[in-house]
């Protein structure tokens, strides 16, 4: 069977060899010069001179050049209209990871601390969508509320009475328990937190026939059918709140997920 053909006159056995990766790498940089020619030339001097990059600068320059390496691959495949959906959906999305690392993070988690929020009873917003007709909506809905109150990069200058609202409310989502139930299933409302290595998973005990045994708790449990997974995976929501934190990591020189947990004073690797 004769492999479909690819844009910039290659082929996919051109995939398969380090000449042929060499002709795509080629084709891509010569794109890359028409479409963006400060990506270009940033990138042609990082590979002249690879030692003088720092991690910082490195990490940006591989998202900064990653945004139009996705349009030369999407047009190498022959799928730029379904990419340009896909990116679509991604913008749409967008306020809701804007708000949670820039609103609730940043400034809720300090506006109002954990006791605090956790005595509060449930703030009364007026979205117009109802959680009742879809978490990601309602939440989406709410992020959006935020960025017309104070602005697309989620700046608290002054403190309003309506933002004052909203800010009580995602300090409840965060910290109480109702709160916190209600909004399990959605990203706006998860922020890190520190992590006991020794318990990852919450287990419980009992004790049958004399022999004390793990067992996880009950709500965590999951029906299985057959061979099938009781795991569906992420949808694109879930799956672009992490992309997104990754970026934020990426930027900042944090990636520790591909360099390893360091000592912010010795840099040696943590224990």
């Amino acid at each position: 069977m004769n492999a479909p053909a690819l844009a910039y006159g290659l082929s996919f056995h051109d995939l398969y060899d380090r000449d042929g990766l060499a002709r795509l790498d080629a084709a891509f940089v010569a794109w890359l010069k028409d479409a963006n020619v400060e990506a270009h030339a940033r990138l042609m001097a990082a590979r002249t001179a690879p030692d003088k990059l720092s991690a910082k600068d490195e990490s940006n320059l591989l998202i900064d050049v990653a945004r139009p390496l996705e349009d030369f691959v999407a047009a190498l495949f022959g799928v730029a209209e379904p990419a340009a959906a896909l990116r679509a959906a991604h913008v749409e999305l967008a306020p809701l990871y804007d708000c949670k690392r820039l609103f609730v993070q940043r400034y809720v988690t300090r506006a109002i601390k954990p006791d605090a929020a956790a005595a509060l009873d449930r703030p009364d917003v007026q979205l117009p969508v109802r959680i009742e007709d879809g978490l990601e909506a309602w939440e989406l809905a709410f992020a959006l509320a935020v960025r017309d109150l104070i602005g697309a990069e989620f700046k608290v200058d002054k403190p309003t009475p309506e933002l004052e609202v909203l800010t009580r409310y995602a300090a409840w989502a965060l910290h109480h328990p109702e709160g916190r139930k209600r909004h399990r299933d959605g990203p706006l409302f998860k922020v890190p937190h520190r992590l006991d290595f020794e318990h990852l998973v919450p287990v419980e005990t009992e004790v049958v026939d004399g022999v004390t045994r793990l067992k996880l708790p009950r709500p965590m449990l999951r029906h299985r059918e057959g061979f099938g997974l009781t795991d569906a995976g992420y949808d694109l929501v879930r799956a672009l709140d992490h992309t997104y934190y990754c970026i934020w990591c990426h930027n900042q020189g944090k990636d520790s997920c591909s360099k390893g947990l360091k000592d912010r004073k010795t840099g040696a690797f943590q224990k």
